[in-house]
């Protein structure tokens, strides 16, 4: 018969190991997955066409690529607040000057424009919006997957209005 204490002991090892692994996937993974979306995100743009009332299939193939580029985008940036929070010991950003410097550190590198418009994509504290990335620490996504609902003090939703008209919402 086992001891409860060896089980204990092997337990927290297969936690430990377990959450070992995943700060390493948290702290590399992020650089693979920004270079992955800002590839897609190149792809994608070459072959969208400026928005129009057109809603003909073609037109239906452009939005949903846009929609899509967004998404991408949304992903890195949910990758990269996933590396930052493992980076300070599980903070989360709270305040603009914070969400600015975020932005200025980690997504240097990531093209934050809308492949159409050519305006950058707004990370704000403010609220969502078509253009606006509406970061809100504390939520986190609701089951539909379009709005927010309140969530751990660890927990950050990203939610905004997709080109389609669509809400969308990513929580890390």
């Amino acid at each position: 018969m086992v001891k409860k204490s060896t089980l204990l002991i092997g337990i927290v090892l297969l936690l430990a190991v377990g959450v070992g692994t995943y700060a390493a996937l948290a702290v590399f993974a992020p650089k693979q997955a920004t270079k992955t979306a800002t590839d897609q995100r190149s792809q994608i743009s070459d072959d969208v066409v400026a928005p129009s009332d057109d809603t003909s299939d073609s037109g239906k193939i452009t939005m949903t690529r846009r929609d899509v580029a967004v998404k991408n985008m949304m992903s890195t940036i949910a990758a990269n607040m996933t590396s930052y929070t493992a980076n300070n010991r599980g903070a989360v950003i709270q305040t603009e000057p914070q969400l600015s410097s975020f932005v200025a550190s980690y997504l240097a590198d990531v093209d934050l424009t809308d492949s159409v418009t050519g305006t950058p994509y707004q990370i704000s504290l403010d609220g969502p919006g078509e253009g606006i990335i509406y970061y809100q620490p504390g939520y986190k996504c609701s089951d539909d997957g379009l709005t927010t609902v309140l969530g751990s003090s660890r927990q950050i939703a990203l939610t905004t209005t997709l080109p389609s008209g669509t809400a969308y919402c990513i929580e890390s």
